[in-house]
């Protein structure tokens, strides 16, 4: 950014402060590369290439309501619908923008981006909500120290305790895609030890260290979807 857009982005900065957003002149613009299409073309507002933001949100909410949760009709009511649809839809936009590094270009591909599998916003969501619904079938007592016996586990919890490190890292260097790669390589790690671990019908000692982990990692996960700005939804 040169020095006059950098003036601009404090003047506008400003104006933001002024409309009610205190935090606006303590903010700092983060450019990035190009947005590009599957062939590699830029995305561009002024050549009327590409969608606008409200036309490829409305896109993707009606595949998000037609695919993930037409299923749902009979027993949500229609405003949930809507509000997950909202969600999921600002988590797929979001995520896969900050998960690519500032300086490389940014390929957009739509099914990519809103798949329930792989480096994506859904799919976070997704674990989340998976971890929520564990926690929810059992109560249990907090451990006073955790029963590690599978390598699975001391994978998953020794990677949740790195949380701050990875932060302050993103914070530092202005790579928020340093807390969203970090977020992915958790959910993929929760995903090995829930496929490889039983957790609800384990004994009751290792059951209660392994829904702590679970709670854990829903703490971490909805924690990091907070700083990076993205909603999380209660249900999938």
């Amino acid at each position: 950014v040169d020095s006059r857009q950098k003036l601009h982005f404090k003047h506008l900065f400003k104006v933001a402060e002024k409309m009610g957003f205190e935090q606006a002149t303590r903010s700092e613009h983060l450019s990035y590369e190009s947005v590009n299409d599957a062939n590699g073309d830029a995305f561009s507002s002024r050549d009327a290439r590409g969608l606008s933001l409200e036309e490829l949100r409305a896109q993707i909410d009606e595949i998000v309501k037609k695919d993930y949760l037409s299923r749902h009709k009979s027993e949500w009511d229609q405003k949930e619908i809507n509000s997950t649809a909202e969600k999921i839809t600002l988590a797929a936009l979001k995520y896969g923008m900050l998960r690519i590094d500032p300086s490389s270009p940014i390929k957009f591909i739509l099914s990519q981006w809103i798949a329930l599998e792989g480096e994506t916003g859904p799919y976070l969501q997704y674990v989340i909500t998976r971890c929520k619904s564990l926690l929810a079938k059992a109560e249990f007592k907090k451990p006073e120290e955790l029963k590690l016996e599978a390598i699975q586990e001391e994978e998953l919890y020794y990677a949740l305790y790195r949380y701050n490190e990875i932060v302050e890292a993103a914070a530092l260097e202005y790579r928020p895609n340093h807390l969203s790669n970090y977020l992915f390589d958790i959910a993929k790690l929760f995903n090995r030890f829930y496929k490889e671990c039983p957790v609800l019908n384990a004994e009751e000692d290792l059951k209660n260290s392994r829904l702590e982990l679970v709670a854990m990692t829903q703490k971490i996960l909805e924690d990091g979807f907070k700083l990076l700005n993205i909603p999380t939804i209660d249900r999938m």
